[in-house]
């Protein structure tokens, strides 16, 4: 995934199957393919976030350093 310099981000293919589906759910909610990707997106940053903030204080415990601090690693693409 990267970002354009527009600030969108691009994504890999997702497949024909998953193209399909992402059609008829934008057409089922009355969106574009983008937006309801970007919501579908959301939705299941949403459901894992507590599995990600599990991933990151454990990470933070083993390192010696704060799940602030690796956030801040990670956000500004440094190693940890």
């Amino acid at each position: 995934m990267s970002k354009r310099k527009d600030g969108r981000i691009v994504i890999a293919p997702i497949g024909e199957y998953y193209e399909d589906l992402l059609a008829l759910s934008a057409w089922a909610s009355g969106q574009s393919k983008s937006m309801q990707g970007s919501a579908l997106l959301r939705q299941k940053l949403d459901e894992i976030k507590a599995s990600i903030d599990d991933a990151i204080a454990q990470a933070a415990k083993k390192r010696g350093l704060s799940p602030d601090e690796v956030r801040a690693k990670i956000l500004n693409g440094e190693s940890l």
